[in-house]
């Protein structure tokens, strides 16, 4: 509320400032009584309206006195001292705020706050304008241990030292999810400095995060965007998710982000800065000054994208990121930005090396890391930079540049993890996940995240679609994006957007737009058609030029219903909080609250609703402040339209009237009454207005109200105060008897008829208990009898205070027991327990030791101990019954296995069913029974089984017997090499066969053969002996004696080899010439048949003249057998010579066809007899004989006819030999001739026509008389056909004449033109013609690219061919044939530019790949990579997708969504990148100290093999009186076990492996100690450090003795000489083990008594006798006798029991007794005086 009038002091606008009824500020006024009542600085207070101030601060009252000033303005609450205040401004603004107090410290809205810990949340400082000292901010001056979260400021700040934008200086406390826009100007020049955008100075314990600053810093020293001064006082605190925009200017360590970062600890992660820098010494575009004292800390994974820039001087500490760094860390960042030696120049000085790091100090003995850092070498113009490594802008902007330093980025879906940017948010390069200025195409429309509304707004394509948002949006990063301009509006003049957008009651929260020279400027720039819908838009800070609004720019013709918008709106006209112009477009069911600003100019068309509307706009309402005129309440212009049913607070706005509204003050504005005719039907209506305890302007149903986030209430209800506080009874809860403490509601009291949530039993620090019972609700009498109630239970409040009294019901114990066991019990913490009670039942968990048995392994529990009750085991459940529960451990014997082993045989060997055994039992060894086959060894036979592999152990046979002892049991088989025998066999000899002495043999011995040795030898009847062989038929192996073999696996044979004696065939030619026969198969046996040859012999067979051979005869003159040829002789036991058979012959006539086909005659009367006559035949056979070309001219004696000839019938007398008849063959001849074929003139004449066939004929020319002629042609020889087609001949050719006449015809060649190719800008050989030159009107067929190489023209592909180069001719493609004109022609190539597609691959993925419209593309064409934007998107299975690469393995070159590239000269397929979903595997010391190892591989992809590390962290993990044990998945041990080296897979979580401590135990013993007996055993040792131990007694069997000793107890030296315990005393165990030893205490002292044995008259003789008491075996005695003062010793000696004396009166007799025992002392004992 402006200029409110003051309150009385102390009395604000209601609450008590306690607890839940705090001071409630809702007015200036109230504010203004909090900085004036010191007394109320520790109080509690909350703010339930907006505050606005005067924006004139001259007429504001600052003091609350009711008149304007005073001039220095507001006075900071505390004044410069201390506070101790918690404020909540629960999302509303307070705006205008003026301090002006330049000599004043510690000036803000709050001066200091450092009383106690305290909070101030949620306050919102709208252009403020506070100047001051030092430690000046327009929220809090100093901030001593204040948490401070959801804070902001805008305006401008200003001071000398420790100036900030929202603090001026921090040392301690929380603050996060702040921010400021506010400019902030450092006018003091120590060297402290300190200036920055929201800090002045940070220097605390704790971290800051989830804060950024816009605003622009200018000062001296330390100066940056965030932080002038930025360090942390302890170790590990950060600085994360935090960024700055403006721009910084100062002298030294200057930097966009921090000025300088001193501090001893902590580190700076992922944040950022996108403004300039620029100063004198140490300017970074990230920090100026890095600078550690004592410890690294570290920059990581950070990035700075503004310019930097040396304003003066000479220094050289400048760097695209850091200034200058000493001894510091810098992980994974980048930066961009130019650097200048001089405004405007670009750094060349001493080289382009300013990308990164300007200047380097090295400090002795502290480390520094520069690792994986990166400088965009073309965007800052720098080719070198200090710790990082230059890239190029495409190489910058592509993710796998980032993973190619050891550990690489981390690029993945947290919040913190590295993306790669959208170019509409941060032009491409990488940023964080939660800045959401990165695209991710939404799943089916569904706007779940800022990016996937980046994805929409940054491709026009998709501005027609329709989209549902899903969630609340976060666009706090916003002011950030594209160089500062903030968020890209969705839409533009050329392109609206045309779809729907249900927002689906979500809001987007803190939209930052900064283009004051655009137009069309809110979320969406330009909307036509369509619709929008139930959509907020929450604390947008938007600022434009034309057509500027917080939803919507320019709405054309889109229909918006049920939406919001608020924060502030700036521009110069038509400007509105909700819509800048509406032109045709609906505006129904709406309202906005935002603040709307004329940046400059007199243009009126400014509304807090809307700037200009010409459409509708219905049930609409605003509630924004406009900082000019009194008549821009609602609309600024009506051009036209219609307005209806609208409202305006004409109180906030500070505007009389708004066109198209009804003014109300804000009262009526929240009173349903006003707006009459809306919809407010509850539970189906469009709008709701608070009741209940609230009042509120009227909000819309669908959408969420007071959400809570990282900041309380992120989307209040609007105009959302407390109304007049009820009465209120409280609710307290009654121990009913129990201690401990009650639970206290902080909700009461309660209004009546409130519904009340029952508590449990929370009191704190200690829950309510009660002895021997348990906790069992409430009720509402002490006795019980009245309503009982659980936790979580409800019930309605009455009108009066209700007390709940604890119910407590008996309990009962649920113990456990070892049952023999030695160890610890688990012992149940939540036990006794309530009858009803459902107990989980413990595993074996006893702590330090678990239970174990020897031989035994824990199974479970039971109700009983001899395990006959009911059986649990962990995790299962009992109901508690009116009984104590003892469950008793249940043992289950351990067995061990007896196996077989083949050892080495094959088979399968024998299961022993009864394996395993229980220690001492019997085992009955079993015989090679393994089936289904038994073992075998090749050459070996089974024997047995031995308990050793090589038989040396002991050896068992079948049936045998094992007494089983504590170990498996392995039977190894025994194997015993077989042998195999030699003999000999004669084989059908007669004799003795040789015997081998060396027989038998095992498998592979060396046998050597032995000759025909026996006796006697063998022999066989017309055979000799040829020495043996492995088979008896002799097709086996030959040996002769001394031949070796090695023995195979069987028994040998070796049989006796018989030659059998055999005889020879031979043949003789008898008188005859040539060669006999040779009979190959000679010699024969006896009896063997033999085939007789024929005439064969070779080379020349037998002849004699005028004979013919008939066969073969034994005998030479044919008396004796014959055989013919095939005939078959047995052999007898000679040779036998065969001769050869002669007999007189005659000669044929033969007839010849001597190169003619067809049948020869034959005469019938051949053969003839010399002298006989001989009659020729004709051409008789048949067919008759002929041949081509000839005609049959008879016969002759030789085949060349030089012979005697004959004709048929002709007789001639026959000669003594055979004769043949030759046919005569007469060539046939053809004529040659010439022909004119159309010419004029004579054609030649061949005068040597005719020829015969084959003939060789000469070609003529054109040689008539006149010669040939034809008009048009020319004369071109010869061809055998008139056409031409025939073969052609030119004169003087030769050719053979065929069978025919021939006719040679002139060839006239037509007058012809040329067709050629040209390569028209091409490269390669163009095609010829082979058909060129042609006739005219000759078909000519156009060939294709046929050359060699063919032609190419790079980008281009061959499309035919043209008449005319420009390609405007006639155009052909290769077959096709055009009629050749009478001119050469010329065909160019004809080139189309090339095309290539673009495609996308899943590369393993599912679902659908998009589809690239433009596709193909020429070469060099502007490719645009789509997004992941496939129905449905492609996903793999514990993948996420990372964008495209032109390499399935991702080798190639990387693009997200939005990059373009220039086509290459090949189709393109863009593969997916998948990004392996990789978890983290951690190592926790689980209590121990020290530091658990780091797995340098961590994280994993699902899937990969993790090995186990082991305790090997620096310092390795140590844990006191424990051992490292492994690890395990669980703390307690209750998950899988590792041990170094172990491999597990990956699953799809994150896996911890906790250390698991085995407790150090140590023993407790006892030593006899020189006693016999049997010392006692501690059944309970070993035991932890600390364990209570109880003191056994001397129970051992038999216990121990000691002779003449008895048994004292203990001690822990055996000289006693340590610490003694007797049995039943307590120790605790210390470290170490513990040997007790056996106290032994002499038997008592020595005693002696004397008596009289004998008394002996009158010489009174006395004997007396010692009875010695502990004397020991060898008692040594002195008596003495006195008498007087005269001692004497009167007799001694060992055993010396007896002693006779005369008594004389008056002596006094004794004796001293010492004892034998060693440790018994003397005793005496004395006698009365003699009295006779």
């Amino acid at each position: 509320m402006i200029g409110s009038s003051k309150l009385s002091a102390g009395t604000y606008s209601g609450g008590t400032g306690v607890g839940a009824t705090p001071y409630i500020i809702a007015t200036a006024a109230d504010l203004i009584e909090l900085s004036n009542t010191p007394t109320d600085w520790s109080k509690d207070f909350i703010q339930t309206a907006d505050i606005v101030f005067n924006s004139n601060p001259a007429l504001q009252d600052w003091d609350g006195d009711g008149s304007p000033g005073p001039a220095e303005g507001f006075k900071p609450i505390g004044n410069g001292g201390s506070v101790g205040i918690d404020f909540d401004g629960q999302n509303y603004t307070i705006s205008n705020l003026y301090i002006n107090r330049s000599t004043t410290d510690y000036v803000g809205l709050f001066s200091k706050l450092n009383m106690g810990y305290t909070g101030i949340w949620n306050i919102h400082l709208v252009n403020v304008n506070i100047t001051g000292h030092n430690y000046v901010g327009a929220l809090i001056g100093e901030n001593g241990n204040s948490t401070v979260r959801c804070c902001s400021s805008s305006g401008s700040v200003t001071g000398s030292t420790y100036v900030g934008g929202l603090i001026g200086i921090s040392y301690a406390g929380l603050v996060q999810w702040c921010s400021s826009s506010a400019n902030v100007t450092g006018t003091g020049a120590s060297s402290e400095g300190g200036v920055g955008g929201l800090f002045g100075r940070y220097s605390c314990s704790t971290a800051v995060s989830d804060c950024y600053a816009t605003g622009n810093a200018t000062g001296f020293k330390s100066v940056g965007g965030f932080a002038g001064y930025l360090g942390h006082t302890t170790a590990e605190p950060v600085t994360a998710r935090c960024y700055a925009t403006g721009n910084v200017s100062g002298t030294e360590s200057v930097g966009g982000f921090v000025g300088e970062a001193r501090s001893n600890y902590g580190s700076i992660r992922c944040c950022f800065s996108t403004g300039n820098a620029s100063g004198t010494d140490k300017v970074g575009g990230f920090v100026g000054y890095h600078n550690v004292f004592t410890y690294n800390n570290r920059i990581e994974d950070c990035y700075s994208l503004g310019n930097v820039t040396r304003s003066s001087g000479t220094n050289t500490s400048f760097g695209g990121f850091n200034g200058t760094i000493r001894a510091s860390d810098i992980l994974r960042c980048y930066s961009i930005g130019k650097v200048y030696q001089s405004p405007g120049i670009l750094w060349t000085s001493g080289g382009k090396n300013q990308g990164f790091i300007g200047a380097v100090i090295i400090v002795e003995a502290m480390t520094m890391i520069l690792q994986c850092n990166y400088f965009d070498k073309e965007a800052s113009q720098q080719t070198a930079g200090l710790g990082a490594s230059e890239k190029t802008t495409a190489e910058m902007k592509t993710q796998s540049t980032y993973s190619s330093c050891s550990g690489g980025w981390g690029f993945g879906s947290g919040s913190e993890n590295w993306v790669m940017s959208s170019p509409i948010a941060y032009a491409g390069y990488p940023t964080f996940n939660y800045t959401g200025g990165y695209s991710a195409a939404p799943s089916g429309n569904q706007i779940a995240t800022l990016a996937n509304l980046v994805w929409v707004a940054e491709d026009a394509t998709r501005w027609s679609s329709s989209y549902t948002q899903t969630a609340n949006l976060d666009a706090w990063a916003t002011p950030s994006w594209n160089m500062n301009k903030g968020w890209k509006p969705i839409g533009k003049s050329s392109s609206c957007f045309t779809g729907n957008y249900d927002g689906q009651g979500n809001f987007i929260k803190g939209l930052f737009i900064n283009r004051p020279t655009n137009d069309s400027v809110g979320l969406f720039a330009r909307l036509s058609g369509g619709s929008i819908s139930d959509l907020g838009l929450l604390n947008a800070n938007i600022t434009g030029n034309n057509f500027v609004g917080g939803l919507v720019g320019y709405n054309q013709s889109n229909t918006i219903s049920s939406c919001f918008s608020t924060g502030t709106i700036s521009g110069n006209n038509n400007t509105g909080g909700f819509v800048g112009k509406n032109e045709t477009g609906t505006l129904d069911n709406c309202y906005s609250m935002a603040n709307v600003m004329r940046a400059s100019g007199i243009n009126t068309n400014f509304g807090a609703f809307c700037g200009d509307n010409s459409g509708t706009v219905q049930y609409c309402y605003s509630t924004g402040y406009v900082n000019f005129g009194t008549d821009q309440g609602f609309i600024g212009t009506a051009s036209g339209g219609t307005q209806t049913n609208n409202f305006f607070d004409q109180e906030v706005s500070g505007q009389n009237i708004g066109t198209g509204a009804t003014a109300k003050t804000t009262a009526e504005m929240k009173t349903q009454a006003t707006f009459t005719g809306w919809n407010f039907t509850p539970s189906t209506g469009i709008w709701g207005i608070l009741g209940s305890g609230y009042t509120s302007y009227p909000y819309l149903s669908t959408i969420s109200y007071d959400i809570t986030g990282n900041c309380s209430g992120e989307n209040p209800y609007p105009g959302k105060v407390i109304a007049p506080a009820a009465t209120t009874y409280a609710l307290t809860y009654d121990a009913n008897g129990g201690a401990g403490n009650v639970p206290v509601d902080a909700s009461s009291p309660y209004e009546a008829a409130s519904t009340v949530a029952v508590l449990g039993n929370v009191g704190t620090p200690t829950p309510l208990s009660k002895t021997g019972h348990v906790f069992g609700g409430w009720n509402t009498e002490a006795g019980g009898t009245g309503t009982t109630y659980q936790a979580g239970n409800t019930f309605t409040m009455p009108a009066s205070a209700v007390t709940l009294y604890a119910i407590w019901a008996p309990a009962y114990t649920f113990t456990y027991n070892a049952n023999g066991g030695s160890g610890d019990v688990p012992v149940d913490a939540n036990s006794p327990y309530g009858v009803g009670t459902s107990v989980t039942v413990l595993g074996n968990v006893g702590t330090p030791d678990p239970l174990t048995k020897t031989n035994y392994t824990f199974g479970g529990w039971n109700t009983l101990a001899n395990g006959n009750g009911t059986t649990y085991q962990a995790g299962g459940t009992i109901t508690m019954t009116a009984n104590d529960v003892v469950l008793y451990a249940i043992w289950t014997a351990d067995t061990y296995t007896v196996t077989y082993d083949a050892n080495t045989g094959s088979g399968n060997e024998p299961i022993d069913a009864s394996s395993p055994y229980e220690v001492g039992e019997i085992a009955t060894v079993l015989g090679n029974v393994g089936t289904p086959d038994p073992l075998t060894k090749t050459n070996y036979t089974f024997g047995g089984w031995n308990t050793q592999a090589d038989g040396y152990g002991t050896t068992y046979q079948a049936g045998g017997t094992i007494t089983m002892t504590a170990n498996d049991v392995v039977l190894y088989a025994i194997w015993t090499a077989d042998t195999y025998t030699v003999t000999y066999d004669a084989n059908g000899g007669s004799g003795n066969v040789p015997t081998d002495a060396n027989s038998p043999y095992v498998v592979g011995g060396t046998v050597t053969v032995t000759g025909n040795v026996g006796s006697p030898a063998l022999t066989k009847q017309y055979h000799t002996f040829g020495g043996w062989n492995t088979l008896a038929n002799g097709s086996g192996t030959s040996y002769q004696s001394g031949n070796n073999f090695n023995m195979p696996d069987n028994n040998v044979t070796l049989y006796a080899i018989w030659t059998a004696d055999t005889y020879t065939l031979t043949y003789d030619a008898n008188g005859g010439a040539g060669n006999v026969p040779v009979d190959l198969s000679s010699p024969y046996v006896v009896g063997a048949g033999a085939t007789v040859l024929g005439n064969v012999g070779t080379p020349t067979t037998l002849s004699k003249t005028d004979f013919n051979f008939g066969g073969w005869n034994t005998l030479a003159n044919g008396t004796g057998t014959t055989y013919q040829a095939g005939g078959t002789v047995t052999m007898t036991a000679n040779n036998l010579v065969l001769y050869a058979i002669w007999n007189p012959n005659s000669n044929p006539v033969t007839y010849h066809a001597n190169g003619g086909t067809g049948t020869v005659p034959e005469d019938a009367n051949s053969p003839y007899t010399p002298g006989t006559n001989v009659t020729v035949l004709g051409n008789t056979g048949s067919p008759v004989l002929a041949k081509q070309y000839h005609t049959f001219g008879g016969w002759n004696t030789l085949a060349n006819g030089s012979g005697t000839s004959y004709q048929p019938a002709d007789v001639f007398s026959m000669p003594s030999s055979s004769v043949t008849l030759y046919a005569l063959w007469i060539p046939d001849t053809y004529t040659l001739t010439y022909d004119a074929n159309g010419g004029s003139g004579n054609v030649p004449v061949d005068a040597t026509s005719p020829y015969a066939v084959g003939a060789t004929v000469t070609v003529t020319g054109n040689v008539g008389s006149p010669a040939l002629t034809k008009q048009y042609h020319t004369f071109g020889g010869w061809n055998t056909t008139a056409n031409g087609i025939g073969t052609t001949y030119l004169a003087g050719h030769s050719f053979e004449m065929p069978a025919y006449n021939m006719v040679l015809y002139a060839i006239w060649t037509a007058d012809t033109y040329t067709v050629t190719y040209d390569a028209n800008g091409g490269t390669g050989v163009e095609p010829i013609d082979a058909s060129s030159p042609y006739v005219v009107g000759a078909t000519v067929t156009v060939l294709g690219n046929t050359g060699s190489p063919a032609l190419t023209k790079q980008y281009h592909t061959f499309g035919g061919w043209n008449t005319a180069d420009d390609g405007s001719g006639t155009a052909y493609s290769s077959g096709d044939d055009f009629n050749m004109p009478d001119n050469n022609v010329t065909l160019y190539a004809v080139w189309t530019a090339d095309t290539y597609t673009l495609t996308y691959d899943a590369n393993g993925g599912s679902g659908n790949v998009p589809i690239d419209a433009n596709s193909p593309y020429v070469v060099g064409g502007t490719a645009t990579v789509t997004g992941n934007v496939g129905s449905p998107a492609l996903t793999k299975q514990y993948h996420t997708f990372g964008g495209w690469n032109t390499q399935a393995n991702g080798g190639g070159t990387t693009y997200q969504a939005g990059n373009n590239f220039n086509m290459p000269d090949n189709n393109v397929t863009l593969y997916a990148i998948w990004t392996a979903d990789t978890y983290t595997v951690t190592y926790d010391a689980n209590g121990g100290t020290g530091n658990g190892p780091v797995d340098a591989s961590s994280p994993y992809a699902v899937g990969v093999s993790v090995t186990v590390l082991g305790n090997v962290g620096t310092p390795v993990m140590t844990r006191l009186y424990h051992t490292f044990g492994g690890w395990n998945t669980q703390a307690d041990g209750t998950g899988t076990t590792y041990q170094a080296g172990n491999n597990f897979n990956m699953p799809d979580n994150n896996v911890t492996l906790y250390a698991i401590w085995t407790a150090d135990t140590y023993t407790l013993t006892y030593d006899a100690n020189g006693g016999t007996g049997n010392v006692p055993v501690d059944a309970n040792s070993p035991y932890e450090v600390g364990e209570s131990i109880t003191v056994l007694g001397n129970t051992g069997t038999p216990p121990l003795s000691k002779p003449y000793y008895s048994f004292g107890g203990w001690n822990t030296q055996a000289d006693g000489n340590g610490t003694s315990y007797q049995p039943g005393n307590n120790f605790n165990m210390p470290v170490g083990n513990i040997v007790l030893y056996a106290v032994y205490n002499c038997l008592p002292a020595a005693e002696v008594s004397v008596a009289v044995r004998a008394f002996t008259a009158p010489n009174h003789q006395v004997r007396f006798k010692a009875y010695p008491t502990n004397g020991g075996s060898s008692p040594y005695y002195k008596w003495y006798k006195k008498n007087g003062s005269t001692v004497v010793v009167v007799a001694e000696g060992t055993n010396l029991d007896e002693y006779t004396a005369t008594c004389v009166k008056g002596d006094e007799h004794w004796v001293e007794l010492t004892s034998s025992i060693p440790c018994t002392s003397s005793a005496v004992n004395s006698l009365s005086m003699c009295t006779n």
